[in-house]
């Protein structure tokens, strides 16, 4: 942005002196900065008071010295943190990790600026083209965060060749980036995922040096666990859709042939 000009050359040197100490002394765009982003319905966006006290100061536990600011545009879903080290970055993705899946107040919300390594443009696709794509979505969350929602990819021709397209990011992990499986399943379905840079692993057993043919390891469909095969789980059914135990992708409650066969039953009853 240009500085509106002003009588007197060293009026201007002066003030653009002063303007480079001020970048210098600042967190600087992109240094320790990270995006929070609400991901509901526009009408229930928190406010920033959320934000800044629920999320960042009791659910990561910073403290009011450790941020630099936390900025709003007026109208916007996004929340820019500014840290004052590099120390106070790690320290809050790395609570986050550990957070987003255990605390409710973090639901709807993604947190961006991890790295543009890990911003990924994802491909997905299933033999049976009637998975729907909310259930997708719904398993992508389990895994990563979801920047723009699945679109279908069509052939020259305009014809849908099964596949979807969506824009993601990886989420960090102890050991660095937490690629997606190659391979997975909803309910019964088989579906396939890929990226530029994700690694080749074993779908039994997640392993980069063999592939599932070649593979040793016995691997429960059912409880997900290794060690045994599915007609032979004595453990906990989990729900290859949500990740919960106690209910198979059928009964899973946030798969889409539910909720809209509860919206039939509710209407029924009216």
């Amino acid at each position: 942005m240009t500085t509106p000009s002003r009588p007197g050359m060293k009026d201007d040197a002066a003030e653009r002196a002063l303007q480079d100490q001020a970048q210098a002394a600042g967190p600087g765009k992109g240094r320790f900065l990270v995006r929070i982003c609400f991901q509901g319905e526009e009408s229930n966006c928190p406010t920033r008071d959320f934000v800044v006290g629920a999320l960042i100061l009791r659910s990561i536990g910073m403290h009011p010295d450790d941020i630099y600011a936390v900025i709003q545009i007026p109208g916007s879903r996004e929340f820019d943190v500014s840290f004052r080290s590099a120390d106070k970055l790690s320290l809050f993705l790395r609570v986050y990790e550990e957070k987003r899946e255990m605390e409710d107040c973090w639901e709807n919300f993604v947190v961006l600026g991890q790295g543009k390594a890990s911003l990924k443009t994802l491909f997905i696709l299933f033999r049976n083209e009637t998975v729907d794509v909310e259930d997708i979505v719904t398993w992508l969350k389990r895994h990563c965060d979801v920047l723009a929602g699945p679109v279908k990819v069509t052939d020259r021709f305009g014809i849908w060749t099964g596949e979807y397209k969506c824009e993601i990011e990886l989420r960090q992990g102890e050991g660095g980036v937490r690629h997606l499986p190659g391979a997975f399943f909803l309910g019964t379905e088989r579906g396939y995922s890929w990226y530029k840079g994700q690694p080749k692993t074993c779908f039994k057993c997640g392993s980069r040096t063999h592939m599932s043919n070649t593979c040793r390891q016995d691997r429960c469909f059912r409880c997900g666990e290794e060690g045994h095969l599915s007609p032979y789980c004595r453990k906990v059914i989990v729900c290859n859709l949500c990740g919960k135990r106690g209910h198979a992708f059928a009964q899973c409650p946030k798969a889409v042939h539910n909720s809209v066969a509860a919206q039939l039953t509710g209407m029924a009853g009216h």
